[in-house]
């Protein structure tokens, strides 16, 4: 019920936000030399789209209740920071973006690419929320497991280098993602006083279920691809 809740949270705000609340012609552009720098690479946007299954690690991993709902808690500070920072200052990635049409003959990559685009707005850009919560979902790992958030912290820069290579972030976006991320871990959940214990995870079982989820995710997004699902040529009304 709790990660039920900060689901729902997230995905009301967010895109409450990013369709609702802000006209693109109003946002500003956070481009730096850097990011002019950096090449688009069609193929990193099968890493971006890990960052949704990515942020439910903590369920699969987390076991002490009370280390959860701190951990929760830490996500909610984070999406509700974040959703603020979008209404004040509001960031767009249209001139950052290519035209995601010009990759439609791109079999999935390019069809993945073309439904990131439509499903997220082209705002909600600083700080990046998915990063922030990828993050605090391997520093989760880390703080309870050890030896597997390595390897999450290690996922998660890669995550920060494809929202760079699929220019749906400045970099700007991405370090302040991080930071906001890193900060809210500090706050709620690193500096008190948890169990962190044998028996606080749900070990290996536990991974294997958020492999198969990360599976079955990917394969449902190839199944659509494969059967022509295309939401951005439906016309609506």
């Amino acid at each position: 019920m709790l990660s039920g809740a900060v689901v729902v949270f997230f995905l009301v705000g967010y895109f409450g936000v990013g369709w609702l609340a802000t006209d693109p012609a109003d946002a500003r552009s956070l481009a730096t030399p850097l990011d002019a720098a950096i090449p688009f690479l069609l193929g990193s946007v099968f890493v971006y789209w890990s960052i949704l299954p990515m942020a439910l690690l903590p369920l699969f991993v987390v076991r002490d209740p009370a280390d959860f709902r701190r951990i929760a808690l830490a996500y909610t500070v984070t999406i509700a920071v974040a959703l603020a920072a979008f209404v004040v200052f509001p960031v767009t990635s249209q001139g950052l973006r290519p035209d995601a049409q010009s990759y439609s003959g791109a079999g999935f990559a390019g069809w993945l690419l073309q439904l990131l685009y439509f499903l997220d707005p082209p705002l909600n850009l600083f700080p990046s929320l998915h990063l922030a919560l990828a993050f605090l979902a391997a520093l989760a790992v880390v703080h309870v497991r050890g030896s597997p958030g390595a390897l999450a912290v290690a996922w998660t820069a890669c995550i920060a280098v494809a929202v760079c290579t699929t220019k749906q972030h400045f970099v700007v976006d991405a370090v302040a993602g991080i930071a906001l991320g890193g900060l809210a871990h500090f706050v709620f959940v690193s500096s008190r006083n948890t169990s962190a214990a044998v028996g606080a995870t749900f070990g290996a079982a536990g991974l294997a279920l958020f492999g198969a989820l990360v599976v079955l995710f990917y394969a449902g997004l190839y199944g659509a691809c494969l059967v022509g699902v295309d939401p951005w040529t439906w016309a609506i009304g």
